[in-house]
């Protein structure tokens, strides 16, 4: 009874082993997904040192504030970020491509596009915050939105869900490719439009197609 007894002792303290190397098993991504802040010393994007907590992946919320004396630039792959608030700084693509899975917030700083490819679930392009380039493409699957001073410059093009302006600039060479537009506020842009436009005052437009 004894040995008995004993063997089943040992078979739950095996169990409660395997129970707790689940849980660390399933825990391990959610540590590797904790936010990662840009102090870069230098300006490469895939240097590890760069990031507070490893080079951003497709989990990982990422931030780029005032925190590192200088920006950061693509140099040897693709970008990839869970989600990405910038509020200064700059980040340059420089050639290579952004994809963000859920928001890009940029609010400050700046987004050296160049003639690369951005994607993300949404974007918000407000405060100080700029993109420039010439031939980029921005794919917000979601929303696109152009608030406060924010300005959207170069030559390039929007394509998203629904476009809603309120304030800043979308350059006269920035083609917006939208389902649903509202815009209320800003100057700027070509507009094409495969479902509703709504206009709320005088908005400047270098162009308009309706397509819906």
């Amino acid at each position: 009874m004894k040995r008995t007894s004993g063997v089943v002792m040992l078979g739950r303290y095996r169990a409660a082993l395997l129970v707790g190397s689940a849980l660390t098993a399933i825990m391990v991504p959610q540590w590797a997904s904790a936010q990662t802040t840009w102090i870069g010393t230098t300006s490469d994007w895939s240097e590890p040192t760069n990031w507070t907590n490893a080079v951003p992946t497709d989990a990982t919320p990422t931030t780029i504030d005032g925190t590192a004396v200088g920006g950061a630039q693509l140099t040897t792959e693709d970008g990839k970020a869970g989600s990405l608030t910038q509020s200064a700084q700059s980040l340059d693509l420089n050639g290579k491509n952004l994809s963000v899975t859920g928001g890009y917030a940029l609010g400050g700083g700046s987004l050296a596009a160049g003639s690369s490819t951005i994607t993300a679930g949404e974007m918000t392009v407000g405060g100080t915050g700029t993109v420039d380039g010439n031939g980029y493409n921005i794919n917000a699957t979601s929303t696109f939105t152009v608030q406060d001073t924010g300005a959207v410059t170069g030559t390039g093009t929007i394509n998203t869900n629904t476009f809603t302006m309120t304030g800043g600039t979308v350059g006269a060479d920035v083609t917006v490719n939208a389902t649903t537009s509202n815009v209320s506020g800003g100057s700027g842009g070509k507009y094409v439009n495969s479902g509703t436009y709504t206009v709320t005052g005088t908005v400047g437009a270098s162009s308009f197609e309706n397509k819906a």
